[in-house]
């Protein structure tokens, strides 16, 4: 099996259906759950997405910072995220610690800056300087190979080559990726995140989008006991999820597997990069427990490594990126993804 390229994705989809304030409560408990470090300096709000579902909105001028930390440090990252700003504003909007950060400016543009060093800016290769407080999505993606003097790093907007630099120093290897919403009215949206590792998904995507997916019918296995009812899907299809265990599968059993059948993609896509299983999980007993996610498509099925679930109390997020269809060993496609089932197992 080829390495993994394609680390993370988020695109707001399952933190509740409500927008605007409704939404806060759930939107910053899943974000506090699901990317393990968060800072809501401001409100954060859910609001139509950019292309389907959901999007993250800004409530406020003192900004909203997710942050995700990965296992390993990297020297190649490639991070994409939509945004849409309808204020003036400057500030940090996404950082790769000990490396590369991007800034705008009061005016919209885009900075590539190294700490205090600015290494480039939007519009230094071509196309608009001026990006961000129009009102309108554009697509930001950066790409960095880290080396103390011979690093390398390119800025594309909306697709095409912004900015880019060799030869410098873009700080140290990474493992901690940062995203800012930092005035009001500001919007974040669609987010990809990969590194250098195998064949695939180790450059740049493009502007993709994000559909979410909840369970609808039981699969192959059901081993796990549900707190209420027969139906084994039913206490896990909640969008906001459930963080106090109320609807729940529970299992003290090794090996105990779940899979289920998803409704349909909507979206039209042409092509699917990776299927991301996100499974809310607590331990129920004094030891830390291991759980696998998992991908089956027709009679084969794919494990992702296991994580160890430690807290009794709050729930957080088991994340698992499928970058293939586990039959046909070759990228997703629609139908694949329609007629798969993704679930989980005890360790």
């Amino acid at each position: 099996m080829d390495e993994m390229a394609l680390r993370w994705i988020e695109g707001f989809e399952l933190f509740g259906t409500a927008t605007g304030a409704p939404s806060q409560s759930a939107l910053e408990n899943g974000l506090s759950a699901k990317w393990v470090t968060t800072v809501f300096s401001s409100a954060a709000y859910l609001q139509p997405g950019r292309v389907l579902g959901k999007s993250l909105e800004c409530q406020g001028n003192s900004g909203v910072l997710i942050r995700r930390q990965f296992a390993s440090t990297k020297t190649t990252w490639i991070v994409g995220f939509a945004m849409k700003g309808n204020t003036a504003n400057s500030g940090d909007i996404m950082k790769i610690f000990n490396s590369l950060e991007l800034e705008t400016n009061a005016s919209g543009q885009i900075f590539v800056k190294r700490s205090s060093s600015t290494l480039g800016s939007s519009g230094d290769a071509g196309g608009e300087t001026f990006v961000f407080f129009d009102g309108v999505w554009h697509y930001i993606e950066l790409k960095v190979v880290i080396d103390a003097s011979s690093g390398s790093w390119e800025l594309r907007v909306d697709g095409s080559l912004s900015a880019s630099g060799t030869g410098v120093n873009t700080g140290t290897p990474a493992s901690l990726i940062e995203f800012g919403c930092q005035r009001d009215g500001q919007f974040l949206d669609d987010i990809y995140i990969c590194d250098g590792d195998g064949s695939a998904n180790n450059d740049f995507l493009g502007p993709v989008f994000v559909e979410g997916l909840l369970p609808t019918s039981d699969g192959n296995s059901s081993q796990w006991t549900p707190s209420t009812g027969t139906d084994h899907f039913a206490v896990i299809d909640e969008n906001p999820s459930d963080l106090d265990g109320t609807d729940s599968l529970t299992t003290t059993t090794q090996d105990a597997k779940e899979t289920f059948g998803y409704g349909n993609l909507t979206g039209g896509q042409s092509a699917i990069f990776g299927v991301q299983v996100n499974t809310d999980a607590r331990k129920t007993t004094i030891n830390n427990q291991d759980l696998r996610n998992v991908a089956r498509s027709g009679t084969t099925e794919n494990e992702d490594v296991a994580v160890s679930v430690t807290d009794d109390v709050n729930f957080a997020t088991v994340a698992s990126v499928f970058e293939q269809d586990p039959d046909s060993l070759s990228p997703w496609t629609p139908a694949g993804v329609d007629n798969a089932e993704f679930g989980f197992k005890k360790d």
